[in-house]
């Protein structure tokens, strides 16, 4: 399965992702009701960083998102580069999933243009710790 967004303002996605970048490498994104969700522990454990982002924000178009995504990514930093190679013009964003233990789960992002194609290998689950929305 594949959810197809066009990105159209990679410098918006990266200062979403760079309220995290200091906390931890890799972080767990969510795609749920509209929007683009992240929460991550800090190093002490004892907070927990919330953000969200609408995600008609960032993507010009998105394919009909019905169901929630959760998808890893294990280098913030090599994410954020990667989406600076295309600059401020649109590209594709492409998330592969597949069904895991009842959850939908990303397996790879793919980063393209007319030029340029890009795969990331999404992180498995069990390198995030899941922040429920009882935690928060």
């Amino acid at each position: 399965m594949r959810l197809e967004l066009k990105l159209n303002k990679a410098s918006t996605l990266i200062n979403f992702l760079k309220r995290f970048d200091s906390i931890d490498n890799a972080l767990l994104l969510e795609i749920t009701d509209g929007k683009l969700l992240a929460k991550s522990h800090t190093p002490e454990r004892s907070v927990v960083k919330y953000s969200s982002l609408q995600l008609d924000e960032v993507f010009s178009e998105y394919s009909d998102v019905k169901d929630d995504i959760k998808f890893g990514i294990m280098s913030l930093k090599k994410f954020m580069d990667s989406c600076k190679f295309f600059g401020e013009t649109d590209f594709e964003m492409n998330i592969e999933y597949d069904k895991l233990g009842g959850e939908l789960v990303g397996t790879m992002i793919t980063l393209k243009n007319s030029s340029l194609n890009i795969e990331l290998p999404c992180g498995a689950m069990k390198h995030f710790t899941q922040i429920t929305s009882d935690v928060l």
